[in-house]
């Protein structure tokens, strides 16, 4: 997926890679993570972008993410919101049965 930061678009992931770097840099655990991505935490929301672009992007300049013009910072909910919802597990419809 993309992402743009500055008017440059970048890949980024949201993987093992990335949330335990994101629970290291903040200081706390996964479903932490989760619900504050949830609730719009930026601090969070900053972890995520910088190490899921890093993971692809080893020479991004971590700095820009907080240079970031409002506009893309809002359209960076809806970017995280997508990676963190494709990589979720999903629920397989149970076969039902006929009952006569």
């Amino acid at each position: 997926m993309k992402i743009t930061v500055c008017g440059k678009q970048y890949d980024i992931d949201f993987n093992f890679g990335v949330l335990t770097k994101v629970c290291e840099e903040c200081e706390c655990n996964t479903p932490a993570v989760l619900e504050k991505i949830s609730q719009g935490d930026l601090i969070i929301l900053s972890s995520v972008i910088k190490h899921g672009i890093l993971f692809n992007h080893e020479d991004f300049d971590t700095e820009q993410v907080s240079r970031m013009p409002i506009g893309e910072v809002l359209d960076s909910f809806v970017v995280v919101g997508k990676l963190v919802a494709d990589g979720m597990p999903k629920v397989k419809e149970s076969k039902k049965t006929k009952v006569n």
